[in-house]
């Protein structure tokens, strides 16, 4: 009986990505007003599963959650949120 191996899952493109996902950011710069870049480039799509954020102190989770709720523009890219209905009733902003 021969077993298959298992391959590695190919990364999927944004076009895939935005199938599933509520939140998409795509390719995203954020700098500081002081000249710091947090993000430059930065593509996430966020879906229905629960999602944690995790860094340093001053790495800029709450610059991202800022900039997803609309409270900061970015320099490049775009942020895409679809289905509100897809977030809890009681969801909010906490940064």
């Amino acid at each position: 009986m021969d077993i298959a191996k298992p391959t590695a899952p190919r990364p999927l493109s944004i076009s895939e990505l935005s199938m599933a996902a509520f939140l998409i950011l795509d390719s995203i710069s954020l700098t500081t007003p002081d000249g710091h870049r947090l993000f430059d480039g930065l593509t996430l799509a966020i879906g229905r599963e629960r999602t944690g954020l995790v860094g340093r102190n001053g790495s800029g989770k709450s610059s991202l959650l800022r900039l997803i709720e609309g409270g900061h523009r970015p320099a490049n890219g775009f942020v895409q949120r679809l289905a509100r209905s897809a977030c809890s009733p009681n969801w909010r902003m906490t940064a």
